[in-house]
């Protein structure tokens, strides 16, 4: 789930504070917030749960790439 508020939030706490830069993209990724996991079906077993945020961890700390490109 992209979390597009927290960047429309985190704009406008920088245009109040005098520091909004334009021009420029904002990177949502998981480790600033702008990315989560949307809603888990409580069906899914738990075990799958916890791998998805060893994953999650993974890539937060950089020990996971994940890539930029998509492979044929």
């Amino acid at each position: 789930m992209k979390r597009v508020d927290l960047g429309v939030f985190n704009v406008i706490k920088a245009v109040q504070a005098g520091k909004f830069k334009g021009n420029h993209d904002l990177k949502f990724t998981l480790a600033n917030g702008g990315m989560s996991v949307g809603e888990i079906n409580p069906a899914v077993p738990r075990v799958f749960i916890d791998k998805m945020n060893q994953i999650r961890q993974k890539i937060i700390s950089g020990r996971l790439k994940v890539p930029t490109t998509l492979q044929q």
